[in-house]
């Protein structure tokens, strides 16, 4: 089951970022991959680097030239943040995410300076990783924790094993029904 979800990746600095971003999406059954720039016209080839099991999602993503380009036709979109905020969002720290309708906009800012508060602003949730020592992830690496945190919340993470399609209840529920039942005991 694919994830109904856009990754949606602003002003890039490193191409190889891109790439690994784009792998992270491939792994976890995400498809629909925008890139806000100002300067390119298309993905470098440095992308298909890191991202090389992942060209088809490569040569699928979309260029925009603004971020309200890129959220067209997202019911909603969480943005992606370690910094503090005086927004009005409705903040929320992963591995949980609220419920959300329709196709939803995944917002990450750039690798060395995240979202601008302009950029922030249309976005209606504002999601944290928990990091220790004010270190972030990469894009990779986050859009990676992201997608996964999203599988769990929504039921549809799947495994491969043998061949087989095998489906996991959310991470949440497991760990409800143990303590449930180690209480219960």
């Amino acid at each position: 089951m694919d994830l109904d979800c856009r990754v949606v990746l602003v002003e890039p600095e490193n191409p190889l970022n891109v790439g690994f971003a784009a792998r992270a999406m491939k792994a976890f059954g995400a498809s629909d991959l925008r890139v806000v720039s100002s300067c390119w016209k298309r993905l470098p080839p440095e992308a298909g680097v890191s991202g090389a099991c992942a060209r088809d999602i490569l040569e699928g993503a979309r260029l925009e030239k603004t971020l309200p380009d890129a959220l067209r036709g997202c019911a909603s979109a969480v943005a992606f943040s370690r910094r503090p905020t005086s927004l009005r969002h409705r903040e929320f720290v992963l591995p949980s995410f609220p419920e959300l309708g329709g196709k939803v906009a995944l917002v990450f800012g750039r690798e060395s300076t995240g979202l601008t508060r302009a950029e922030s602003a249309p976005c209606p949730y504002l999601a944290r990783i928990p990091c220790r020592n004010g270190i972030s992830l990469n894009w990779g690496q986050a859009v990676a924790v992201a997608l996964f945190s999203l599988e769990l919340t929504f039921e549809v993470f799947v495994c491969y094993y043998r061949g087989d399609i095998v489906r996991h209840p959310p991470l949440f529920k497991r760990t409800s029904q143990f303590f449930t039942d180690v209480i219960d005991w």
